[in-house]
């Protein structure tokens, strides 16, 4: 069963800012391509998507004890940077 994924505030505005869709950021959770240690407590779920004919990253930064868990996510060009082998 699909678990319900709760955005913060932050969150929410800066996926309508960053014209990030919802379903998007719920897909990543639950099927990552990696999983990525952020620091206390956090993570970062990310997974490379292709948009306007090139890849993109999109990375969504959230926390497995805080509630609502994602804290923010992001569209990265820079896939070498990021991704880790």
């Amino acid at each position: 069963m699909k678990r319900r994924v709760r955005l913060s505030k932050h969150a929410e505005q800066q996926l309508r800012e960053r014209n990030i869709d919802r379903q998007l950021v719920e897909e990543t959770l639950e099927n990552p391509g990696q999983v990525i240690s952020a620091g206390k407590n956090r993570k970062i779920a990310q997974s490379i998507y292709e948009r306007e004919g090139r890849e993109f990253l999109l990375r969504v930064v959230f926390s497995e004890e805080a509630d609502p868990g994602v804290i923010t996510a992001y569209w990265t060009s820079r896939k070498s940077r990021y991704w880790r082998d």
